[in-house]
């Protein structure tokens, strides 16, 4: 079950190491603009985590208890990691303009929202 959640969480941190030094010089400014991105990312992985959560009951033939509450969590954290990389590319636009507090305002609720969804998933897998 672990490895489940190890290969695309390895993933997610090797995008963002990518993301980071491929094709450019690196500089602690792009590691930086790398982590306005890292909410999307998050939140992907928590959809992941969902998908593979739907995928073992179907496999083990184990039923999820509450079907309805199962898909509505699933819906909400799709549609979160939907909006998470609108959110990213706002800061990094705001980093870019310089104005590091609205970077901040729109930073800060999207690591949040996307902290939520990892939080969830993990919840509804029966990691935590």
């Amino acid at each position: 079950m672990i490895s489940d959640f190890a290969l695309p969480t390895l993933l997610v941190a090797i995008k963002f190491t990518i993301r980071a030094v491929v094709n450019k010089e690196f500089k602690p400014v792009e590691l930086v603009r790398s982590g306005l991105l890292l909410p999307a990312d998050i939140s992907f992985l928590a959809f992941t985590f969902c998908s593979v959560a739907a995928v073992n009951n179907q496999k083990s033939g184990y039923q999820i208890h509450d079907l309805k509450s199962f898909m509505f969590t699933v819906g909400i954290i799709f549609l979160l990691s939907i909006i998470t990389p609108v959110t990213g590319k706002a800061s990094e636009a705001a980093f870019d303009g310089k104005d590091n507090l609205l970077c901040a305002v729109i930073f800060i609720p999207s690591l949040f929202v996307s902290l939520v969804c990892i939080i969830f998933s993990t919840y509804i897998v029966g990691v935590i």
